[in-house]
């Protein structure tokens, strides 16, 4: 007889014994030692003896609380979460301060998206057991995947202070400071973690999710692969590499990750939705929407979610079904609303900006002139346009020839002008005080901040781009007169649209694109600013046509660097080639390593039903531009 058949033996003597005492009015067993005995048996991996002992407890007495909740735990182990509820709950009925039962069923009741009586229950555990970090880190959890991110920080954030060390609740902080796109403070808490925890894949796999927004792509490709060395099995890991891949164009690697991903865990709405982006990159677009959309209702993560519907509006917007498509761009500008309600995100303080700008260049213009004693040797060149005309476009290209050095989105001109705020005095106010005096300092600092990003060669043009810093021509053209501006244009119906339908990242400026009515206003704030800079200063400034690109692409890219200056060079005509050896962080890093195409060419007709409420805030612009606003095939002037 083994050791396991003695015990067999031994708890059916045992249970012989009880049911004699009970016929002969013998005291029963007791209690306390039939708990004894079950945590024994549990621990010496006999489950089902365990399971027995648990079960002639509750013959005895049917509301034993820590009985209820021991036989919850072995038969969820076992994967009978109906029968665990029902013993979790019987517990709470006998005993409503059980934490620990409070815990395991409000646990199940988050996987299971309940979430409202999950929260509610865990928030229950809290109160009756404030010592114990486990179970803030726990009520955590289940208020991040609800959707009540924000709230999620503080419960934390209590789990840590009552344990610093603990790396679970450290991660977790860090997963939801991601998903508020405070990457900084989520780097910090993967980072802390790993000081206590270094090879662990969870935590290693988060920090390089994180990396990867700020696009510290090559660190986030270190920490992934890491993450995947100490554990093979990690299917996050998998996933998250994949999308890095994904976004760097790198499709090849994207597919052969996404693949080990959906293989270890082929549930996961996640690895979905990537796989449905994936399936989307490779034109395979009813794969792609069936995997995206299958993967949505089991998602919690309000970022992944809204990329989803983004992900799957652009792929029914492929096969033409505009109708779908327009849904799940509202359902995704929907949420973005919600993240700037959330976070605070003032979007009327951009607007007063342009505002102020726009009332400062009408009443004074002379402010705008200088002496210009002290000329600026090799002045840059501005890449300009509203957003998604074309200026990530005219970026690549440019940077594909080798006497122009491109720096492509960082807020340089913001920078400056923060510097001569604090210097000089208040924007745009104070714009006259720039003299010979000080105007090589504020060009000093604008040097400084993009040389932390790049090394200008001596002899090279300075090509910068950054689509709203039309918004700041007049104080470009004080600070650098012999400024040039490339203007991208593209028809105001489409440009509107086409933000409409972008998932990008938040700030006060993206924020007025979560609806067509916010987009269209927003667009003719900014480009009548633009009319007024460039009608009331002598501005060097070249228009192109984002349509101009698709019709006629080397007459239109000869025009442009004549006027910037430089000769044509054969590796334009390869800037898609050169695209792929590049990270292109912005919207459109899916399509510049593409060659020139047309199907996003008067988009706006497929959704002219839609646009119809907006296009008399437009009229005005489709005829500065040169545009046609009738339902004709477009006619390009130039």
């Amino acid at each position: 007889m083994n050791r396991r058949e003695r015990r067999k033996a031994k708890r059916n003597k045992s249970l012989n014994r009880e049911r004699v005492s009970a016929r002969t009015d013998e005291p029963a067993r007791d209690i306390d030692g039939l708990m004894t005995e079950a945590a024994r048996l549990y621990e010496a991996g006999d489950i089902s003896g365990a399971q027995s002992s648990f079960e002639l407890i509750l013959t005895m007495n049917p509301t034993h609380s820590d009985a209820l909740f021991g036989l919850g735990v072995l038969v969820e182990q076992g994967g009978d979460l109906i029968r665990a509820k029902q013993n979790y709950r019987a517990a709470v009925e006998s005993t409503p301060c059980h934490a620990p039962s409070l815990v395991n069923l409000g646990n199940i009741l988050r996987t299971e998206r309940q979430y409202p009586e999950a929260i509610a229950l865990l928030e229950r555990a809290v109160q009756e057991a404030p010592e114990i970090p486990l179970v803030h880190n726990n009520f955590g959890i289940a208020l991040h995947h609800s959707g009540r991110t924000e709230d999620a920080i503080s419960v934390f954030q209590k789990a840590l202070e009552l344990d610093p060390r603990f790396v679970e609740a450290s991660c977790n902080l860090g997963a939801v400071f991601a998903d508020l796109d405070r990457f900084e403070e989520a780097i910090e808490c993967f980072e802390r973690a790993l000081e206590h925890s270094p090879d662990n894949s969870v935590v290693l796999a988060n920090l390089g999710n994180a990396l990867n927004g700020v696009n510290r792509c090559t660190e986030a490709i270190s920490a992934l692969e890491r993450s995947i060395g100490s554990d093979p099995s990690n299917a996050f890991a998998y996933a998250k590499l994949a999308t890095l891949n994904e976004r760097l164009n790198h499709l090849d690697k994207a597919r052969e990750q996404i693949a080990k991903a959906k293989a270890l865990d082929p549930s996961n709405p996640e690895i979905q939705v990537m796989n449905g982006i994936i399936a989307g990159r490779d034109k395979n677009y009813e794969l792609g929407i069936s995997e995206i959309e299958a993967g949505i209702p089991a998602l919690y993560s309000p970022n992944i979610i809204c990329r989803a519907h983004f992900e799957a509006g652009h792929l029914y917007d492929r096969i033409n079904n505009t109708e779908s498509a327009f849904k799940h761009f509202t359902v995704g500008n929907s949420l973005i609303e919600e993240k700037v309600v959330c976070l605070g995100v003032d979007r009327n303080d951009y607007a007063k900006e342009i505002k102020a700008n726009i009332e400062h260049i009408k009443n004074n213009k002379n402010d705008y002139f200088i002496s210009n004693k002290k000329t600026e040797k090799n002045p840059p060149v501005f890449i300009v346009g509203f957003p998604r005309s074309g200026t990530t476009l005219i970026e690549q290209i440019l940077d594909s020839h080798p006497n122009i050095d491109v720096l492509d989105e960082k807020p340089i001109v913001e920078k400056t002008i923060e510097y001569f705020k604090e210097s000089i005095g208040e924007y745009p106010k104070s714009i006259s005080l720039v003299n010979d005096n000080n105007i090589e300092q504020i060009r000093g600092h604008f040097y400084n901040n993009i040389n932390q990003y790049m090394e200008v060669k001596e002899e090279n043009i300075l090509a910068y781009k950054m689509p709203l810093n039309m918004v700041h021509a007049g104080f470009i053209y004080k600070i650098f007169p012999g400024a040039k501006f490339i203007f991208t244009t593209r028809h105001p119906y489409d440009a509107c649209l086409s933000c409409f339908m972008q998932h990008f990242t938040l700030n006060r400026a993206m924020t007025h694109f979560t609806s067509l009515q916010s987009t269209a206003e927003f667009y003719a704030s900014v480009v009548g600013l633009w009319q007024c800079y460039s009608e009331l200063l002598p501005l060097q400034w070249h228009a192109i046509k984002y349509e101009s690109l698709v019709e006629s692409f080397e007459e239109t890219v000869l025009k442009m660097l004549k006027f910037i200056g430089v000769d044509w060079d054969e590796a334009v005509l390869a800037y898609d080639k050169h695209a792929r050896g590049r990270t292109v962080m912005t919207p459109s890093y899916s399509q510049v390593t593409q060659p020139i195409y047309d199907s996003s060419k008067e988009r706006w007709r497929r959704y002219s039903k839609e646009m119809e409420p907006v296009m008399p805030i437009l009229e005005p612009f489709i005829k500065y531009h040169g545009y046609s606003s009738n339902n004709s095939p477009e006619t390009i002037t130039e």
